[in-house]
């Protein structure tokens, strides 16, 4: 996540760098450690992520009465 308008460059160094950490051998056997499973996308695939899982909570979120003020 960023902020709106952030610029396509930072936002590719930020998911480039992020990757390289989620991927480091050492980093991924303490996430297993604690059982916590590590991934990474690219930016489009994420904003693609968060479109569908915000349409597939929709209904629970409505049905609970929940909403933001």
């Amino acid at each position: 996540m960023a902020p709106h308008g952030t610029p396509a460059a930072v936002i590719d160094k930020l998911q480039g760098e992020t990757a390289k950490i989620l991927n480091d051998a050492a980093i991924k056997a303490r996430a297993d450690a604690v059982g916590l499973y590590l991934s990474s996308s690219t930016p489009a695939e994420f904003a693609d992520f968060i479109k569908n899982e915000a349409a597939r909570w929709q209904p629970v979120v409505k049905k609970s009465g929940l909403h933001f003020d």
